[in-house]
């Protein structure tokens, strides 16, 4: 494999798909999949379950899986409200007629999932402090409530074209699959009080983290993500270690013979905070793809894309100068990430507040006291949750700022 501090691969092979995947070809007229009306209407009496393949729709695979799984069809709305997959019902064109008899019949088993999301957004609807990216969440959750719904009309509408009469009701839902799904969409609402936290990126990892009991070397990567997520928000770090080793099982296994990540860990470097967090959770959405055993080649390769693409365009991260301007904690805790990782690196604490203490001496720190006690205000310890070198920066300057007032 190489030397694991170097990783190289061609650029063209993470923009496209590896000839080594295949797909379905799609359909390209309904003339060509159109079964005799008999066929469905005695499937539809009897209830017959086809097995059929299916377009390159991740969203319609995870309905129709044989074992359901609403975890991984919630991440695949998640992904067309949040903009990262397309959202419209063009998904369904391609379909044959048995192919939308097949889903209709999934669609009207996910009672559970239609429920869970129209009964939380209802009660986050009565929530009067409603705000910030607990808004979001709620807006999130009713834009995928309502895609859900738009497809099981359509599906409906498109049969009943064909000559299938269906009675379009869903079966009725199991509670602990609701209360399953609203215990995911609860912890995201209370991890949102840490302003910090992004509600499409949390709504995201919590869906990653349900699963049934998973094997040992599952499990290990479970916690083995959630270190490395908590280490990216708290501390502002990427841990080389954990995503190079599972990066490179993942390209290995979609093909790639020889593997070097500096430029992806170049890219990292070079960006701000907020772009890292933004772009490292579709790279971790894919890797869980392929623990699962899913399609995850083509994400995978676009996220490790979008992450070169914006190194070389970024804007530099932030400096000590942008710290007394910072408006909230979410900006605050961006810049304290930002500003902790130019001052060095294996210091202990003593000698990390110390080179901190120097920069601030400095005239071109920008440093006043009326811009300290902003950036004090702003990074109020109730708001934030910091770990490493970034809690030592921002005690440093509080410690700083509290030296001079007392000369």
């Amino acid at each position: 494999m190489g030397d694991r501090g170097s990783v190289r691969y061609s650029r063209n092979s993470l923009a496209e798909p590896s000839p080594l995947v295949q797909t379905q070809p799609a359909l390209t007229k309904r003339a060509q999949t159109h079964f005799p009306k008999w066929v469905l209407q005695l499937a539809h009496k009897i209830n017959l379950k086809f097995c059929v393949a299916w377009n390159r729709s991740p969203l319609l695979v995870a309905l129709t899986k044989k074992t359901a799984n609403p975890s991984i069809v919630l991440q695949e709305l998640l992904k067309r409200a949040s903009g990262r997959a397309p959202s419209d019902l063009s998904i369904l064109d391609d379909l044959s007629d048995l192919q939308l008899y097949r889903l209709y019949k999934s669609l009207k088993s996910y009672g559970a999932l239609f429920d869970a999301l129209e009964g939380y957004s209802k009660e986050l609807l009565k929530d009067p402090e409603l705000d910030g990216e607990q808004q979001r969440l709620f807006e999130t959750l009713k834009s995928m409530g309502t895609d859900l719904g738009e497809i099981w009309i359509e599906v409906k509408k498109r049969l009943d074209d064909c000559g299938i009469q269906v009675k379009g009701e869903r079966l009725p839902a199991i509670p602990e699959a609701i209360a399953q799904i609203r215990q995911i969409l609860e912890i995201t609402f209370e991890d949102l009080r840490d302003p910090t936290v992004d509600a499409v990126g949390r709504l995201m990892l919590n869906l990653q983290w349900v699963r049934t009991p998973p094997s040992a070397d599952k499990a290990k990567r479970i916690e083995d993500f959630k270190q490395f997520t908590l280490d990216l928000i708290t501390k502002g770090v990427i841990n080389r270690t954990v995503l190079i080793n599972y990066l490179e099982q993942a390209l290995f296994a979609a093909g790639e013979k020889v593997v070097e990540f500096d430029p992806i860990f170049d890219a990292l470097e070079n960006v701000r905070q907020s772009e890292r967090i933004r772009l490292v959770e579709p790279l971790l959405s894919a890797l869980r793809l392929q623990d699962d055993g899913a399609v995850f080649r083509q994400d995978l390769y676009k996220a490790l894309a979008d992450i070169q693409d914006a190194g070389k365009a970024a804007l530099p991260p932030r400096s000590f100068e942008d710290l007394w301007t910072v408006e909230n904690a979410q900006q605050a805790a961006n810049a304290i990430h930002d500003v902790s990782r130019q001052i060095g690196e294996g210091l202990d604490e003593q000698a990390f507040k110390a080179a901190v203490k120097d920069r601030l001496a400095s005239p071109s720190s920008g440093f006043t006291a009326e811009g300290a006690q902003n950036f004090l205000n702003s990074s109020n310890r109730s708001q934030l949750f910091l770990r490493g070198y970034s809690r030592f920066l921002r005690e440093a300057i509080d410690e700083y700022a509290n030296d001079l007032s007392a000369r």
